[in-house]
């Protein structure tokens, strides 16, 4: 019994020398891009935006269902960890599940671009200010209803 309450005491209490590192995650943007020749929308312009902004508010019954059905907040974790995969050790697998996924949220948007960029952002925060530093920017990708052309 007391080797078991061993074994679940650190899972039930972890530490906080769980993670190596505690560091920003990267935020995902994506722009709409009707030419794939066409330069990389500028920073701050109208171009770029949050991939799946968190709303404003949230009601208590909301919190509720969310603490145990939230698929949604799931998948957004795991895009955050398929960004910091990507810019830790970049592979095909982590570009190719933040794409699948995007093609899937920008489906609507299919008749208005038929390409589109991501791009990985850090903020931070220097003093009263938040600073926006670019870590990756994505090539044109073409949405699924062009790449199934």
């Amino acid at each position: 019994m007391l080797h078991v309450l061993k074994l679940l005491l650190p899972a039930l209490f972890p530490s906080w020398r769980f993670f190596d590192v505690i560091a920003p995650s990267p935020r995902i943007e994506v722009a709409a891009v009707a030419d794939p020749d066409a330069p990389v929308p500028e920073e701050g312009g109208a171009g770029w935006r949050d991939l799946r902004p968190k709303r404003d508010r949230i009601g208590p019954s909301d919190r509720v269902v969310s603490f145990f059905w939230n698929p949604r907040w799931n998948e957004i974790l795991f895009l955050a960890t398929c960004a910091e995969r990507l810019m830790q050790e970049p592979s095909e697998h982590s570009a190719r599940e933040i794409v699948r996924r995007l093609r899937r949220d920008l489906a609507w948007e299919r008749s208005q671009a038929p390409f589109f960029r991501f791009r990985l952002v850090f903020v931070s925060r220097e003093g009263d200010r938040l600073r926006r530093d670019v870590a990756y920017v994505s090539p044109p990708l073409p949405t699924a209803e062009a790449a199934d052309r």
